[in-house]
């Protein structure tokens, strides 16, 4: 898969800092693994959950000490740099939920091309491994990938056919299109089928897999006015409610809120906020 790492920064990340096994909620730590099995990354569930500490704990410290040093180390800039920390931690502790689901968008057109490519290859020749083969090299994403690994499998008698591993692969792409599902179970079914009913089976998974992506793209642009909305009430309304409040807020707490306290939360908190609320709508997406 060396094709396909953007990610490893966040590895190499995990694997300095994830130092410490923190025990987790077996529902949690199950599902976190699930994540890590999808994305193909060679981490631990507790070494995520040590970096997202670890990291930003080093980061406030780090600032803390320059701060103190530099004689900016009031309190309210203090609180603005701890709030920052806050926000790292959560994203680095989320980071591996969203690059699943941005796999799952990013890659869920590779589920038509690889029903198209193997009901090609089923016409020329009916073997439904060869079929996985033709479809896995001319897949360059996160799915060719899975096919892939699944004739290396096959190879390497880690598997005992080809029907099992598409089964893994539908089961792991159900959340996103149950109709990729249902598409690779005709084409098992298919293998076995007179020149007839093969035509018809082939077309049907065909028509199963662009009627289904073809529905959930309406459903997804349906979808998408909460999170604009609510994307824009954080990057605008926030704002402008903030600059109404602030002035009134800095009488009864000015000790907290002074200058440097508005700048640092509307120059670095605030854009870091609507960064992973689009990381979260949009990017995931």
């Amino acid at each position: 898969m060396s094709e396909y790492r953007e990610e490893i920064w966040f590895e190499k990340f995990c694997k300095v800092f994830g130092i410490f096994k923190i025990p987790l909620p077996s529902n949690l730590e199950k599902q976190m693994l699930e994540n890590i099995e999808f994305c193909h990354l060679e981490i631990k569930p507790y070494q995520i959950v040590s970096t997202s500490i670890i990291f930003p704990s080093i980061f406030f410290l780090l600032s803390f000490i320059i701060l103190s040093l530099t004689g900016f180390n009031s309190p309210d800039i203090l609180f603005s740099f701890f709030l920052v920390s806050m926000l790292i931690g959560y994203y680095m502790f989320r980071y591996v939920n969203f690059l699943t689901k941005h796999y799952r968008a990013k890659f869920s057109s590779e589920m038509v091309l690889s029903i198209i490519y193997m009901s090609v290859s089923f016409k020329l020749d009916r073997n439904l491994e060869n079929a996985v083969r033709f479809a896995a090299e001319n897949l360059s994403g996160l799915l060719g990938i899975d096919l892939r690994m699944a004739l290396w499998n096959i190879k390497t008698g880690k598997s005992l056919s080809i029907y099992e591993e598409l089964s893994k692969i539908a089961q792991k792409w159900k959340t996103e299109s149950q109709e990729f599902v249902d598409a690779i179970s005709i084409l098992k079914e298919s293998e076995t089928l007179d020149e007839s009913k093969l035509e018809r089976n082939l077309d049907e998974a065909v028509n199963i897999i662009l009627e289904g992506t073809k529905r959930r793209m309406k459903s997804y642009a349906m979808t998408l006015k909460t999170p604009i909305n609510i994307v824009n009430s954080f990057g605008v309304l926030l704002p402008l409610v903030a600059m109404i409040f602030l002035p009134i807020a800095s009488i009864f707490l000015p000790e907290l809120i002074k200058a440097t306290t508005i700048s640092i939360i509307y120059v670095v908190v605030l854009p870091i906020l609507v960064f992973l609320l689009f990381n979260q709508y949009f990017f995931t997406r």
